[in-house]
C-alpha cells in the first residue's frame, strides 16, 4: 500500500506477473513493513472465492513468507517457501468474501526456527487473484 517514499524497503524490479513486482529483505521475528492486496470491485456478491498468489522466479529465497488472507469471519495465515516455489500461481486456499471486506497482506516477518540468519532472505510481492467458485467446483 502506498507509494515506494512510503515504503523505501520495498524495492520495484521489472519482473514477475505483468512485469513487475517488489521485494524486501527478511526481518526476522519483527513486522516493519506489509504488502496488501484488496479484491475491491472483483467481489460483487457474497460468495466462495479461491485466493492465489503469483510466486515471482526472482528476488524471493524466503522459505518462511507469511500470506495472511482476511475473510468474512476471520484470518488465515499460510506459510510458503518462496525459495522452493516460485514462477508460479499457488492456492492460498478458498474462503468467502462479500463486496468491499477482505484483504491479503504479506509482511516482513519471515522466520522459521531453523534459520541461522532469516533476515538475509528476500521476500518477493507480486499479483494476487481471487477467482469465484461455483457450487460445483
Amino acid at each position: 500500500n502506498g507509494s515506494p517514499a512510503n515504503c523505501p524497503w520495498w524495492v520495484g524490479e521489472a519482473v514477475g506477473s505483468g512485469g513487475h513486482m517488489f521485494y524486501t529483505y527478511s526481518n526476522g521475528t519483527a513486522v516493519d513493513y506489509q504488502a496488501r492486496w484488496t479484491p475491491g470491485s472483483r467481489i460483487t456478491t457474497t460468495n466462495t472465492y479461491e485466493v492465489l498468489a503469483w510466486v515471482p522466479g526472482s528476488y524471493a529465497t524466503s522459505g518462511a513468507v507469511r500470506y495472511t488472507i482476511y475473510y468474512n469471519g476471520g484470518n488465515r495465515t499460510v506459510i510458503v517457501d518462496q525459495n522452493y516455489v516460485s514462477n508460479r500461481w499457488i492456492s492460498l486456499g478458498a474462503y468467502v468474501f462479500s463486496p468491499g471486506t477482505g484483504y491479503v497482506q504479506v509482511v516482513d516477518a519471515a522466520y522459521l526456527s531453523d534459520y541461522t540468519d532469516p533476515t538475509s532472505n528476500m521476500i518477493g510481492v507480486d499479483a494476487i487473484k481471487f477467482i469465484r467458485r461455483t457450487n460445483n467446483q
